[in-house]
């Protein structure tokens, strides 16, 4: 997974929903990150990955 792409499809309280690989999956960023967003993988931990913008 690390390395993957995805997209932000919901944002919570500190917490993203990414669908990333066909699935939906719980996501934490050390940035901001809004709805529609391209993100990628950087770290998993357990169900929840670690994720950074792309820069467009």
């Amino acid at each position: 997974m690390i390395g993957m792409t995805g997209e932000v499809i919901e944002c919570k309280e500190g917490s993203y929903l990414i669908h990333c690989h066909g699935e939906t999956w719980n996501a934490t960023s050390k940035s901001s990150l809004k709805v529609g967003q391209k993100v990628q993988v950087i770290e998993l931990c357990g169900l929840v990955l670690d994720v950074e913008p792309i820069k467009e």
